[in-house]
C-alpha cells in the first residue's frame, strides 16, 4: 500500500517501508536502553568512529555520569611542540532536537 504525501507522483511513501523503518528505529533504541541498562554508574564505553572526516573523532561512545546519560568523542591530536595527546568531549546526548530557550527579548 502506498500513500500520497502531496501532489507530486516522487511523493508517494511506501507503507512497508515506514514500517521496516520504524521497526528498524525501535529496535535500536531498545537496544540502546539495555545498553544504558547494563552500564555502571561512571563508566563509558567507546567504539571507532567509521568515516572519512578527518576533523570527526576517532571514537565516539555513550556512558552514564552520575545517573545521567552522556555522549562521549575522543579525537587523537598533536600539541604545537609535536607531542601526541588525547582529547575527549563529555556532552549531552542528542535525541534530534534542539532546545530553545524562551528567553527572546521581543
Amino acid at each position: 500500500m502506498a500513500y500520497f504525501t502531496g501532489q507530486s507522483a516522487a511523493s508517494i511513501i511506501d507503507a512497508d517501508e515506514l514500517r521496516d523503518d520504524y521497526q528498524w528505529y525501535h529496535q535500536q533504541q531498545l537496544e540502546q536502553e539495555q545498553y544504558l541498562m547494563d552500564m555502571k554508574d561512571n563508566e563509558l564505553t567507546l567504539w571507532k568512529n567509521e568515516t572519512d572526516n578527518p576533523k570527526a573523532p576517532v571514537y565516539k561512545g555513550k556512558g552514564l555520569i552520575a545517573g545521567a546519560e552522556k555522549a562521549v568523542s575522543l579525537w587523537h591530536n598533536t600539541s604545537k611542540a609535536g607531542k601526541p595527546y588525547l582529547k575527549i568531549r563529555v556532552e549531552e546526548p542528542y535525541h534530534g532536537t534542539k532546545e530553545i530557550k524562551d528567553n527572546v527579548p521581543f
